[in-house]
């Protein structure tokens, strides 16, 4: 049965945790401050103290409380903005509405898009934009951007970008065949499908802007009927004997994951096997799950794993574990850490919530050691002794599943946002392949992004026209990115497990 995103975000209103304190008025959550609002002042003072200071910890700070306090936190930081006269403290502010996320943020934020005549601001903008989350409307401003032919390319690199979160097709005025970034972010958000102009730069000698264009091709394909009639041969070119090839394999396997051209990364393996770096990318489609069933405790204890990897198979075999595979399972489970068990027996006490008619079947199994397999007791109906935990959600949840008290739906949506928060979550590979995606067509090129994310001579990186590669906007932007591609205290609806 399809549960709808909002019976979870009901449901979990008893259950969210003791959010930290941040400073200014010790006694306000930013629970209290969305309900009560900002009476007397105190949440400005405390997002001014955060955010006007050229502090990375003071400004992770300030977004970390918009996050946690959503759209009720933006008519706050609408003041601040207004009264913030430093370019840096400007871009700050900006950052916290677009992660406060709703209707509010988005107005805020297209009418600084519009209003503007600053090309950082408005780059920061499209930027906040980019790695938000999926809409079903808007993006009017985004679009009217798209129109004019004189547009710097590090606006419309961005702003194509942007255009991919609310799901529409620019027209044809933006485009540039002659910039790579223009290239790949018009696949990207799935402009000009049929356009095989972008094929000079697949086989271009630039790897570095080959690989961009190629991961843009990539993550755009939806269909199958949108693959390009030499996009399989190019990428196989590119994989070589190594399905292993990074970025662009990982790409290739969110492709893959959405049930298109899967052969591509099964095709070089001499068992018909994909990669082990690929393999927890795959996983997250049901179909490639079940089929790979049987394989994926192979690929855990396998050396050339990650840690991280590691996590997202055991969620995997949580997931796809039978009856009459559990010894073997389990036997790879139990050799991992804790993280690992950790994330195997939560992903598979969701399961149980998910799917009380498996309880039966599981019963007497006896799960990995470690403080989450109560939560798997708590899911069988068994009664057990408290424990606590490092997430302070998974605390707060587990005494009122002690109590019988937290509806059964509730629970696997707590248990799925804590494998979210631990990076477990199956849905995070598409996720994280789309936003380093935007980071290096956006911000890679950069002298503050290449310092951090950087491969190869900064030369060589895509950098788009229209701003400085030493640009003030950078040390913002790249601190912003830092923050968004690690934060997430809930499961976005659109990546949730299937």
């Amino acid at each position: 049965m399809c549960i709808p995103r909002t019976f979870f975000a009901g449901a979990l209103i008893g259950i969210s945790c003791a959010l930290p304190q941040y400073g200014v008025g010790q006694n306000d959550t930013p629970r209290e401050f969305a309900v009560a609002g900002d009476r007397d002042g105190r949440l400005l003072e405390r997002f001014r103290a955060h955010l006007r200071p050229r502090l990375e910890r003071e400004w992770r700070l300030g977004w970390q409380l918009a996050h946690e306090m959503g759209s009720a936190a933006v008519p706050v930081l609408e003041r601040l903005f207004r009264d913030e006269s430093n370019p840096a403290g400007r871009l700050a502010i900006l950052g916290a509405i677009g992660i406060a996320e709703g209707s509010a943020t988005d107005r805020f934020v297209s009418d600084r898009l519009d209003r503007s005549k600053q090309t950082p601001e408005r780059f920061f903008c499209l930027l906040a934009l980019a790695l938000g989350p999926e809409r079903e409307r808007g993006g009017e401003t985004v679009a009217e951007l798209l129109q004019s032919s004189t547009l710097r390319d590090a606006l419309r690199v961005g702003a194509c970008a942007a255009g991919r979160r609310y799901g529409f097709l620019p027209s044809d005025a933006w485009y540039d065949d002659r910039d790579p970034g223009v290239a790949a972010v018009a696949r990207y958000c799935r402009a000009r499908a049929e356009d095989l102009s972008i094929l000079k730069w697949l086989r271009s000698d630039r790897r570095e802007h080959t690989d961009l264009v190629l991961r843009g091709a990539l993550l755009g394909v939806r269909r199958a009927e949108e693959l390009m009639p030499d996009l399989e041969d190019i990428v196989r070119a590119r994989l070589g004997a190594d399905a292993e090839a990074g970025p662009v394999a990982s790409c290739a396997a969110v492709c893959a994951a959405r049930g298109i051209n899967a052969a591509i990364l099964y095709a070089r393996a001499p068992d018909g096997f994909p990669g082990v770096v690929t393999i927890p990318v795959l996983v997250a489609d049901p179909q490639h799950r079940r089929a790979l069933a049987d394989r994926l405790a192979r690929a855990l204890v396998s050396t050339r794993v990650d840690a991280l990897a590691r996590l997202r198979l055991a969620v995997a075999i949580a997931l796809e574990m039978r009856p009459d595979s559990i010894e073997r399972d389990l036997a790879g489970i139990r050799e991992q850490d804790v993280e690992v068990r950790r994330a195997f027996c939560i992903a598979f006490a969701r399961r149980l919530y998910q799917r009380p008619r498996e309880v039966s079947a599981f019963r007497e199994v006896v799960m990995p050691e470690c403080d989450a397999a109560r939560w798997v007791a708590l899911a069988r109906g068994q009664d057990v002794e408290d424990t606590k935990f490092d997430d302070p959600e998974l605390n707060r949840g587990f005494s009122i599943a002690q109590r019988r008290a937290l509806p059964a739906a509730a629970a696997a949506a707590l248990l799925e946002d804590a494998l979210w928060r631990s990076r477990a979550h199956l849905g995070r590979a598409a996720w994280e392949a789309e936003l380093e995606f935007v980071r290096d067509v956006m911000l890679a090129g950069s002298d503050e992004g290449h310092a951090k994310y950087g491969v190869g001579p900064r030369e060589d990186a895509y950098f788009a026209r229209g701003l400085t590669r030493s640009d003030a906007v950078f040390e913002v932007a790249i601190r912003y990115y830092g923050f968004v591609s690690s934060r997430g205290s809930r499961t976005p609806g659109a990546r949730r497990l299937r």
